[in-house]
């Protein structure tokens, strides 16, 4: 039959084997989870850059319409004073 402590030697042997095999599970899944968070954090900025884009060429694309409005707006009031001055020659 076998050793006893040779026995016991061995099972401490195999529960350190699987103890390092927990760590290195961990270590992988730690890496793994940094990875991840890594990507989600570029992700983010990503999505941050492009909502910035949009705004700004929402704040261009508001600011062309007002600047067509106010000369529209001019416009009309120039025909308006072009129209009385024509009426009130008549």
């Amino acid at each position: 039959t076998a050793d006893p402590f040779l026995l016991a030697e061995s099972d401490e042997a195999k529960a350190q084997r699987a103890a390092a095999g927990v760590g290195g599970s961990l270590r992988a899944q730690v890496e793994r989870l940094r990875a991840e968070l890594q990507r989600e954090r570029r992700r983010g900025e990503e999505q941050r850059d492009s909502f910035e884009e949009e705004r700004l060429a929402w704040q261009a694309e508001k600011e062309q319409v007002i600047r067509y409005q106010k000369q529209l707006q001019h416009n009309y009031i120039q025909m308006y004073r072009r129209n009385r001055q024509l009426e009130q020659e008549l």
